[in-house]
């Protein structure tokens, strides 16, 4: 695939909003077909029983969790951010100002004359529902805007550029490809990848997530390897947008309040790169064929049993807490009250 740079604002493509796949299970003429994501991966490792409730039942709370939403607003405004020419990243007059007009409802003149405001837009519209939020709360739009406003600050003129192809910026690109076949058996690998970049000055090309994070320190850095998700997405680009890359950057934007006097600190961006070899990539799919060969067994067995005790703190705690802490007499009930999906037991 030839990596070239966008030199024209044409290129832009129209944002839309793709729902949420995760793992299906499907038998066709005797073979069980598997297609499988990075999060479904995670979720089978952290707990046989979420795996359950989430995979096998497809079941979501009826209320999507500010920090979800939040993550997805600033996926918005990165999508936009990196899709446009490189040389559109400019700070306009008066950015500070006019993006805390806009975390209020104001409406700018020059709003589609330059990328921050448009970036900013469109995290303000996917984060209408945290609208409710006050504004001192770390989630809300206008520490969002705010949280942004540093963000262009700081990754302005960063040596980076969108990496395109013939379908265009490779920018939220959701790909798939098999990756092992038996027997009766058949997994897919699919994921959305962030955006794929190339260094202006070096030439170099990789892969990046952003990544936003309450607490930016040693639990992130530990996190870049071993991480499945990483190598998700290497494998997938170099199987379906045959970028020869080993290398994945994780943009972490840190979520933080606003601070109340001049002594507070900004946010903090860091970025890391972390590498995937092919002895990597081998380790990698072995685990995730153990795994789906694992959550197999479960369904066949009929029995899903209950993981450590830390995957019910994870990130602020799993969202499936309120049903396994009760008794099994009610926990039907409890999901026909705050659950949709399949909520028939299955």
């Amino acid at each position: 695939m030839a990596i070239i740079q966008i030199d024209s604002v044409n290129c832009i493509p129209e944002i839309t909003k793709i729902p949420k796949t995760m793992l299906t299970v499907e038998i066709v003429d005797g073979v069980t077909h598997v297609r499988c994501n990075s999060s479904s991966l995670s979720i089978i490792q952290q707990c046989p029983r979420k795996a359950y409730y989430s995979l096998h039942r497809g079941l979501t709370s009826k209320n999507e969790s500010p920090a979800t939403l939040f993550g997805s607003a600033i996926h918005a405004a990165m999508e936009v951010f990196y899709s446009a020419p490189s040389e559109q990243r400019i700070i306009p007059p008066n950015m500070i100002k006019n993006l805390e007009l806009m975390s209020h409802g104001g409406a700018l003149e020059s709003e589609e004359s330059y990328l921050v405001f448009r970036a900013t837009k469109a995290f303000i519209n996917r984060a209408a529902p945290l609208s409710s939020l006050p504004a001192e709360d770390k989630r809300s739009i206008p520490n969002g805007v705010w949280i942004l406003g540093h963000y262009y600050e700081t990754w302005i003129n960063d040596p980076w550029t969108v990496c395109m192809d013939e379908n265009g910026p490779i920018v939220e690109r959701t790909l798939e490809a098999v990756i092992h076949e038996e027997p009766g058996l058949k997994i897919t690998a699919f994921g959305t990848v962030d955006v794929a970049l190339q260094n202006k000055a070096n030439g170099n090309v990789l892969l990046c997530d952003h990544k936003t994070s309450s607490v930016v320190g040693k639990d992130f850095y530990s996190r870049l390897k071993p991480n499945s998700q990483y190598s998700f997405y290497v494998w997938l680009a170099q199987q379906c947008l045959a970028i020869d890359t080993e290398d994945f950057m994780v943009n972490c934007i840190e979520v933080k309040p606003k601070p109340k006097t001049v002594r507070g600190s900004k946010p903090n961006f860091p970025r890391q790169i972390t590498r995937r070899s092919v002895e990597d990539l081998q380790e990698f799919k072995s685990t995730l064929i153990h795994y789906i060969k694992q959550y197999l067994l479960w369904n066949s067995d009929k029995f899903w049993p209950l993981g450590q005790v830390d995957a019910c703190a994870t990130y602020g705690g799993c969202q499936y807490l309120n049903v396994c802490s009760s008794p099994a007499s009610i926990r039907e009930n409890i999901i026909n009250a705050d659950y949709i999906g399949d909520r028939h037991n299955g």
